[in-house]
């Protein structure tokens, strides 16, 4: 009997679940608040994108330009690029990290006081090859300490850095085989 019960309530709301209107639902199309466009005449690549804790935002990525946004560099090789926006979307300040080689930065966390861990990649730094490049900035993106990571053997990446509970660092990693 309670089998019987089971059964036609199942099969209750299974026919009321079917109708004539199982059209999949209408996709709406995501609104755009602004669009804002930053670099120079050469390339540019974002990887990261981070709330932080003003209400604004930090953007990471890296850069070939010398020229239009990009203020600070002195060479054509990629550096690191951050930029950092308040919770009005302007831009506050921007700055490159680097060395003579090529440098791709590919993660940032904020961190308990305010600043930024950004890691990536360095050619630039290090026993040779790729290795990994991290830095430790305040919240002005001065630069208060950097670390290079890696073996001469390999191409070395760090793909993704947080700050844990104890206010240590754990970077994801890749090495080149």
């Amino acid at each position: 009997m309670g089998k019987k019960i089971l059964l036609i309530l199942f099969l209750s709301f299974f026919i009321k679940g079917c109708n004539n209107n199982d059209d999949p639902p209408k996709l709406v199309s995501p609104q755009i608040d602004f669009v804002k466009t930053f670099g120079g005449s050469s390339n540019e690549t974002a990887r990261s994108v981070i709330k932080t804790t003003d209400g604004g935002y930090a953007v990471l990525g890296f850069t070939q330009s010398m020229n239009g946004d990009i203020t600070d560099k002195t060479d054509t090789s990629f550096d690191y690029w951050l930029l950092k926006f308040d919770a009005n979307d302007n831009l506050q300040w921007s700055k490159t990290y680097g060395g003579p080689l090529d440098d791709e930065a590919r993660s940032i966390a904020q961190t308990t006081d305010n600043g930024y861990i950004i890691s990536g990649t360095t050619s630039s730094f290090g026993s040779g090859g790729e290795e990994i490049y991290t830095i430790k900035t305040d919240a002005l993106g001065v630069i208060q300490w950097t670390k290079t990571y890696g073996e001469s053997d390999g191409d070395d990446k760090s793909n993704s850095v947080i700050q844990t509970s104890d206010g240590g660092y754990v970077l994801g990693i890749c090495n080149g085989f």
